[in-house]
């Protein structure tokens, strides 16, 4: 990890956070300044939010739009009084090939992200809101030329229904695109939903509404490209 991806964890994992441990390190290692592509840097735009101008007490809430919306809209969701908790765990492709998921635009936003962050004060009992990429569920098929690097979330990369509740926890609001939501989130949700744990769907433009997960699959279905 070089001192730039160095210093953008360090901000994005405070030590006084309870939610520092599931930040992935993963797009802080592989950041490279001297190997990003300049067209890809890009300022961040921090949304006006729509749906909330406040924490919900008792609520935590998980973002999962497509490249870098998730990051800021986190930004914005920490000018609340939110902790941002980015979950990425998608690599770069090897030189000269081309990725499934560009994530090189998602390291650059991370640490543009990071020197904002260091702009906000937060509570030491701030609720989290994970942030997620929507893209990485797609998958390239085998015989296809491009470099899959999508990826799934599993249990362990999210806080257990137990952690949560502990934590006071009592509600997840899913912020995701016209209330569709991932099976690989669903499978989480539904666990948190056995515990007791109420949740929520939200699309950006209206109230969350509460919903109720289904059963999910044994098996995910995936998307691919």
């Amino acid at each position: 990890m070089n001192e730039t991806g160095k210093n953008a964890f360090r901000i994005w994992t405070p030590s006084d956070s309870v939610w520092s441990g599931w930040v992935k390190p993963i797009p802080f290692v592989m950041y490279d300044l001297e190997n990003q592509c300049s067209s890809l840097v890009t300022p961040l735009k921090i949304p006006q939010l729509l749906y909330t101008n406040e924490v919900r007490a008792n609520t935590a809430m998980m973002v999962d739009l497509h490249d870098i919306s998730a990051i800021e809209e986190g930004i914005a969701l920490a000018q609340l009084g939110y902790r941002p908790v980015p979950v990425y765990n998608g690599t770069c492709p090897p030189c000269g090939s081309i990725a499934l998921i560009e994530n090189r635009g998602i390291m650059n936003a991370l640490v543009m992200g990071a020197k904002l962050l260091e702009n906000i004060e937060f509570s030491n009992f701030a609720l989290p809101t994970f942030l997620l990429d929507s893209n990485r569920v797609f998958r390239c098929r085998k015989n296809s030329p491009i470099f899959d690097n999508g990826y799934d979330i599993y249990a362990q990369d999210l806080p257990s229904a137990d952690f949560f509740i502990k934590q006071q926890i009592s509600k997840i609001i899913v912020r995701c695109n016209n209330h569709f939501i991932n099976d690989d989130i669903k499978i989480i949700l539904y666990k948190y939903q056995q515990k007791g744990i109420k949740i929520f769907s939200c699309c950006g433009y209206e109230k969350e509404k509460e919903i109720s997960i289904k059963k999910p699959p044994s098996r995910i279905v995936r998307h691919f490209s």
